[in-house]
């Protein structure tokens, strides 16, 4: 009825299985950390754009820092925005690649494993809202 090395060799495999859902959750999560680094320095480069802009500065003559740099520089600020946003949007596709990996290998273990899903559900969606 119940052969043990059986029992044994389905354990084995459906811990292989979750350790594989487990790795690929953390290779995901590598490529988030580095995005928002990446999305840091971006906003880092936008905010000092603005603060040159809106500075005034007494060695320009003329309309020259309003006319050419102001200008030009909200143009560079709105494509900066443009980018952030986009990875926002890749940053919460990740996040939500990572949680669906995570909540496979948490459903490898019964009962408790689907609670821990449900949890790591919620949690990946306030993290999208507020990332």
């Amino acid at each position: 009825m119940w052969d043990l090395d059986s029992l044994s060799a389905q354990l084995s495999a459906k811990e292989a299985e979750k350790q594989g859902y487990l790795d690929t959750a953390a290779n995901i999560k590598a490529v988030y950390d580095r995005m928002k680094e990446d999305k840091d320095v971006i906003k880092g480069y936008k905010d000092s754009l603005k603060t040159f802009i809106e500075e005034n500065y007494e060695s320009f003559k003329g309309d020259l820092h309003v006319n050419t740099y102001q200008a030009q520089g909200n143009v560079l600020i709105d494509s900066y925005k443009q980018v952030i946003s986009d990875i926002d949007t890749n940053l919460d596709r990740l996040n939500t690649a990572r949680c669906e990996y995570e909540n496979k290998a948490y459903r490898c273990d019964p009962i408790i494993g689907e609670l821990r899903a449900m949890i790591n559900s919620i949690v990946t969606s306030i993290q999208n809202q507020f990332n």
